[in-house]
C-alpha cells in the first residue's frame, strides 16, 4: 500500500480524528515517520513497538502510570481545531534523558549542564511533535499547531497533575497510544503516549 493509498483510505473511512487515531494503518504510518525524524536527529537507529492503540479509562491510566518512579517527561498539546486536541507525552528514565541531551549538545560543542539539557530535550520534543503533527496533518487534511513543549523532571507530576486530572474532569475515557522506542546500540529508550479526548464522550 502506498502512502497516497493510505491517505485516501483514511480520509474516506474516518470522518473524525477518533477514527484516525484508532486506525492501525494510520498509527503505524505516523510513528514510522516520527522514528525516522528521531534517528536523523540523534544519529542512531531505533526500534519501535506499538504497544497499545485503544480507548481506555482514566482510572486505568492512573493505575498504569502512578508507579512513583522519577522520569523525564516531555509534554505538549496538538490542536487540530477548536474542539479537538491531542496530548503528546514522551516518558524516559533519567539516564535516557541525560544521554539524549549529551548527544544533542555534543553536536554543537556544548557541555552538559542542567539548563542546556532542558533546552536540548525541549528541542528533541519539538522534533517529535513536529513530525507527529505533519504526518497526522497529511492524513486528516487539516493544519495542526502545537504548544511549546514542557520539560518536567519529577516523579509522576506530568502524568497525574498535568495530563490525567484535567482529562478526568471532562471525560471518562480517552483514545490512548503507548509506543515504545529503543536505540539499537545504546541504553536510550522512551515511551510515547498519545491521549485524545476527541470524540470520546461521558
Amino acid at each position: 500500500m502506498t502512502w497516497l493509498d493510505l491517505v485516501t483510505i483514511m480520509r474516506n473511512s474516518a470522518n473524525d480524528i477518533g477514527g484516525v487515531l484508532l486506525s492501525s494503518d494510520s498509527v503505524l504510518a505516523i510513528y514510522e515517520y516520527v522514528k525516522r525524524s528521531i534517528e536523523m536527529l540523534i544519529s542512531k537507529k531505533i526500534d519501535v513497538m506499538v504497544k497499545a492503540v485503544t480507548k481506555t479509562s482514566i482510572d486505568e491510566l492512573i493505575r498504569r502510570y502512578s508507579n512513583g518512579e522519577a522520569v523525564v517527561s516531555l509534554l505538549t498539546t496538538l490542536y487540530l481545531d477548536k474542539h479537538s486536541k491531542v496530548s503528546l507525552l514522551v516518558l524516559m528514565e533519567l539516564n535516557s534523558g541525560r544521554r539524549i541531551a549529551e548527544v544533542l549538545l555534543s553536536k554543537i560543542d556544548l557541555e552538559l549542564t542542567e539548563d542546556y539539557a532542558i533546552d536540548a530535550l525541549r528541542e528533541f520534543m519539538n522534533i517529535i511533535a513536529g513530525s507527529y503533527a505533519l504526518r497526522l496533518s497529511n492524513i486528516i487534511g487539516k493544519s495542526i499547531t502545537y504548544d511549546i513543549p514542557e520539560v518536567i523532571i519529577e516523579i509522576d507530576r506530568a502524568i497525574i497533575s498535568e495530563l490525567i486530572i484535567p482529562l478526568a474532569i471532562k471525560v471518562n475515557e480517552v483514545i490512548f497510544h503507548d509506543v515504545a522506542m529503543k536505540c539499537k546500540d545504546d541504553d536510550v529508550s522512551m515511551n510515547i503516549l498519545i491521549m485524545s479526548e476527541s470524540n470520546v464522550k461521558n
